[in-house]
């Protein structure tokens, strides 16, 4: 082996490796937003449980936050509106909440 490969073998662990990391921070990131509008909506534990799994997985089925941001606004509804949902997730989507 040589050095050319030793260093793409080391570019490709390490884009892996930071592709991971992003997707368990988003993953816990999701979790955060999920707990907080279940204790909006009064949930039990094991509701708040099932409900965060739901997010998690809209949150990776759908190409933008539009159907994400959606089901929290109609889970919502009542309790709090589309603009304070919106600046929940600001700090922990970041971009991606404005999407």
């Amino acid at each position: 082996m040589n050095t050319f490969e030793d260093r793409e073998r080391a570019a490709e662990a390490k884009f892996a490796h930071d592709a991971e990391q992003q997707f368990q921070q988003r993953a816990h990131k999701i979790s955060q937003i999920a707990t907080w509008a279940a204790q909006l909506r009064k949930l039990s534990y094991d509701e708040t449980k099932a409900y965060t799994v739901e997010l998690r997985k809209l949150s990776l089925q759908a190409p933008t936050q539009d159907a994400f941001v959606s089901k929290l606004c109609s889970d919502l509804e009542g309790l709090v509106g589309k603009s304070e949902i919106l600046e929940r997730m600001q700090p922990l989507l970041g971009a991606h909440a404005a999407k």
